[in-house]
């Protein structure tokens, strides 16, 4: 990250590819690999695939603070403070007969570097053992809603608002807390990552804070009503 310039503008190819890299080991079985590999003596692991990692995962939700910092915490300047955020919702409802879940499961990770912050979201994935809760919940939810606070009024994807709004203001408090406020404000995301990460791009740019900003990969359209899209 040395190599990172937090003062960029346009697209930047060497950022690009730092916040590309970062975001894949936002997923789980991505950094559990990561372990694995190192331990297997920087060699290629046979017969391990995503099911598999995700099935004999030593990385989970409650360790992923920890594992993160522990693998990347020497591509950072010293003094470099490292904040996981989650929370996650499942319920179900019942249509003609069968229960379709459907639930909210934003993840995030806060990087507060001496002269910078990343955001970086994570894209979608089971909630508990739910494959599809998020899907139904999130990503699929369509239906445009009212976004409240700083984009008051703006109309926007339902589901990609429900799961920002779940950890708003714990992110606001943290960024708050932490000095985080002052410092140029760079976000990333993968899928429904990216998405979230125009949402959260936005709303904190609309609040004051300085986004300087919001790279996605692979991301859903954030459709919203005319004011949103401007």
């Amino acid at each position: 990250m040395e190599q990172f310039n937090p003062n960029a503008r346009g697209l930047n190819p060497v950022n690009n590819f730092l916040l590309a890299k970062m975001t894949e080991f936002m997923y789980l079985e991505r950094l559990d690999y990561q372990f694995r590999y190192f331990k297997n003596g920087e060699k290629p692991l046979e017969g391990w695939t995503t099911e598999r990692l995700e099935k004999e995962k030593i990385v989970t939700d409650d360790n992923f603070e920890q594992a993160f910092e522990a693998r990347l915490k020497h591509y950072f300047p010293e003094g470099t403070d490292f904040k996981y955020i989650n929370k996650s919702t499942l319920d179900s409802v019942e249509v003609l007969g069968i229960n379709f879940a459907y639930g909210l499961d934003p993840e995030l990770m806060v990087v507060n570097a001496p002269e910078y912050v990343l955001i970086l979201f994570r894209g979608t994935d089971n909630i508990g053992n739910n494959f599809m809760g998020e899907w139904t919940g999130t990503d699929f939810n369509i239906r445009q809603m009212k976004a409240t606070g700083a984009l008051e009024g703006l109309r926007v994807h339902a589901g990609f608002w429900q799961s920002f709004d779940l950890i708003r203001e714990e992110l606001l408090d943290h960024l708050d807390a932490s000095g985080a406020k002052e410092k140029p404000i760079w976000i990333a995301g993968h899928s429904l990552g990216g998405a979230l990460s125009m949402v959260c791009g936005l709303y904190l740019k609309a609040d004051g804070y300085p986004v300087s900003q919001v790279y996605t990969y692979a991301s859903p359209r954030t459709i919203g009503k005319k004011a949103f899209t401007d």
